[in-house]
């Protein structure tokens, strides 16, 4: 156990290596603390991260609990619990490869990427005040995603990002997948159970161009009722069947979004 007892920056550089002995014996790291890796690698794995927070340092865009920003990442298994920050974890222009990130009880974001690249075996969110997975000019390629439990986006693919997820489960979320601002996303199998909105692509901000959204097959809990969708204009799309689509104005559908008619406004 790694018990921080008042609130504490953990600015890493150079190559780190955090790892607990075992599954069953990790590293527990609790505590107002949040992490910074600055350039460099660093490898997580066995972890327990147990309410770390965001800590505002002036002239820094620093958001998460855990940061890793112009960094090769490795991560092992790692849990991120109840943390207190706008993003439980941010990669920021940092390329990684993940096998097991299990966010749990995040105050707003679980997972947020900004101009990275990487590789992701496995995500697991469960509860979570805003979206699960964010990205922002990023490339990402998930093998299997499970959120239960999101106030706002499972997948919130933005600003020019590649999403590929072989497998997405989705329960008792806002907002599935939504794609915005000329990004790509792509599904092979979605799986839905008590999702409001199943899919939505639309333009936020008119510098960018239409996005693509891509679902090769959906399985809903509900055997007869049709999956929702909402895009606008211009959006390649492509869905089964199964979906019930209603095209609108980027703008009337940015309206509906945020807490207004769908999902959650971010909590910062």
């Amino acid at each position: 156990v790694w018990n921080f007892k008042q609130p504490t920056i953990l600015l890493l550089s150079g190559n780190t290596i955090l790892k607990g002995i075992s599954k069953d014996s990790p590293l527990n790291i609790t505590g107002p603390v949040m992490l910074v890796q600055q350039g460099g690698m660093i490898s997580l794995d066995n972890i327990n991260f147990i309410k770390p927070m965001y800590i505002d340092v002036p002239s820094r865009q620093w958001s998460g609990a855990v940061n890793i920003i112009n960094a090769k990442a490795n991560v092992g298994t790692i849990l991120i619990q109840d943390s207190n920050a706008e993003d439980a974890i941010n990669f920021v222009n940092s390329t990684y490869e993940i096998q097991n990130l299990i966010i749990s009880g995040s105050k707003s974001d679980a997972i947020d990427f900004d101009f990275s690249s990487g590789e992701v075996d496995k995500i697991s969110c469960f509860n979570i005040g805003n979206d699960c997975v964010d990205a922002s000019e990023s490339s990402i390629t998930i093998n299997g995603l499970v959120a239960k439990g999101v106030q706002d986006k499972g997948v919130s693919a933005g600003e020019n990002s590649v999403l590929k997820i072989n497998m997405f489960d989705a329960e008792n979320v806002a907002l599935g997948l939504v794609s915005k601002d000329g990004s790509k996303l792509e599904v092979d199998e979605f799986r839905v159970s008590g999702v409001e909105l199943a899919i939505s692509a639309y333009k936020k901000k008119p510098e960018y161009s239409s996005p693509s959204l891509i679902v090769k097959k959906a399985f809903s809990a509900e055997s007869d009722l049709q999956l929702q969708a909402l895009v606008s204009n211009g959006t390649n799309l492509e869905t089964p069947d199964i979906f019930n689509i209603l095209i609108e104005d980027s703008k009337a559908i940015e309206s509906r979004m945020y807490g207004v008619e769908f999902g959650k406004a971010t909590v910062k």
